[in-house]
């Protein structure tokens, strides 16, 4: 004698009851992990009293969304129909399932190839070559108001066999600001470029290994005896491959800044001094005093680093012994710049874990809903000779090729998207 309306408020009623049971499972999930993501992100969330009312309401929603195709579905079928006919899975409620299938999966393929696609770009540019060589590289930093001593470091830094080269400047690669810069002009330029430049000397091209596309690296008479910010002595430079395209100049002509003419003794090839997000810039080297540095670079030999180190530390203490050490492997140093993206791959890979799992737990529930309707359809075939073989091949072929409409529906949106 159950009214049609009260078949719908059962159904309803029992799908916002496992809404909420699913409410309060998530909320203790959801404290008990905050922590860790905070941790692992750099953020500070947590969850608020005042999200109760939202998170309610969002629980009813769903329950009703989620409960709202069965009420009014199975509630509608008379009772002598469904006790004298068979339960078919076939028409536009088929349909219905199966359009679900094919979304729920091409959610879970877009976030697949979403979390692909960011691994596959967050490893690319971390691999990829810089133009210049960044392996067994170490930055010693922190020589402010010492410098004079700079000259004598590097030299007793040198007189360990693993210290192959070393180099002196003003700021470790990649690190200038834009107070860093010169308006510079070249002859047949309608205005003048913004440049970068660094204070370095003769050894930097060797200690990167930086390859000259033309011309020469500084030489001794290039020496510039600058005084603090003053550019005026110096009458050559260096000068990359961009700011050579830029300035439309090459080895032998004569660029100005700060007033004054100078020469361009070479052109070295470009090199990434940032992180892959940004574009190479016009960059140009001068060559100063190494008094006037405070920052080392050391090319190494790693197969006895830590005697190098230790060597290294014996340098540092003997000028510095009030001063912890600072040493910064460049490789490390690159790698920092990526760990937006590094955190991002590893967030989309839970992400798409998680979606995965879902989907997959929702069409064992189908699959295993289709072997029960067809229990007896099952039996006969196997009491007429069917092997496993075909009967599995007859409950997921169906699935099989709702999964594949899925990944042709999925491909194109995560190609557009990403």
């Amino acid at each position: 004698g159950a009214k049609r309306t009260q078949l719908i408020y059962q159904f309803l009623g029992e799908s916002i009851l496992l809404s909420a049971c699913a409410l309060i499972l998530s909320l203790g999930l959801t404290e008990r992990t905050l922590p860790h993501l905070n941790g692992f992100m750099g953020i500070q969330l947590s969850l608020s009293a005042g999200l109760l009312p939202l998170l309610v309401v969002l629980a009813i929603g769903v329950g009703l969304l989620s409960g709202s195709y069965p009420a009014l579905f199975l509630s509608s079928f008379k009772p002598t129909a469904v006790l004298t006919k068979a339960p078919v899975s076939k028409g536009r409620h088929a349909l219905v399932r199966k359009g679900l299938v094919v979304v729920q999966f091409a959610i879970s393929m877009i976030l697949i190839a979403a979390t692909i696609i960011v691994s596959e770009q967050t490893e690319y540019m971390r691999k990829s070559d810089l133009g210049f060589n960044s392996e067994t590289l170490v930055e010693m930093r922190g020589l402010w108001g010492v410098k004079a001593q700079s000259e004598a470091m590097k030299s007793q830094s040198l007189q360990h066999a693993g210290v192959h080269q070393v180099t002196m400047m003003h700021r470790p690669v990649g690190n200038e600001t834009n107070t860093d810069t010169r308006f510079v002009s070249a002859q047949g330029l309608q205005s003048p470029i913004r440049v970068h430049f660094a204070l370095t000397d003769h050894d930097f091209i060797k200690t990167y290994q930086i390859p000259l596309q033309s011309g020469r690296n500084f030489a001794p008479q290039d020496y510039a005896a600058f005084e603090s910010w003053d550019f005026r002595n110096a009458r050559t430079v260096l000068i990359n491959e961009t700011a050579a395209k830029q300035l439309n100049v090459q080895v032998g002509d004569h660029i100005e800044f700060t007033g004054a003419s100078r020469e361009v003794i070479g052109i070295f090839q470009d090199f990434h001094n940032q992180s892959l997000h940004k574009a190479i810039r016009p960059l140009m080297l001068l060559h100063s005093r190494n008094d006037l540095q405070v920052f080392m670079t050391l090319r190494v030999n790693t197969k006895n680093l830590p005697d190098v180190m230790a060597h290294l530390e014996a340098v540092w203490k003997k000028f510095h012994p009030d001063r912890p050490s600072q040493f910064v492997f460049v490789n490390d140093s690159f790698d920092q710049q990526y760990q937006a993206e590094i955190k991002q791959r590893q967030l989309y890979a839970v992400c798409s874990g998680l979606a995965i799992a879902i989907a997959c737990l929702g069409l064992i529930g189908l699959i295993a809903y289709t072997a029960e309707v067809r229990t007896k359809e099952i039996g006969i075939r196997k009491v007429l000779g069917a092997t496993e073989g075909s009967i599995v091949n007859l409950l997921t072929k169906e699935f099989i090729i709702l999964v594949a409409l899925a990944s042709l529906l999925a491909w194109p949106i995560a190609y557009y998207t990403m």
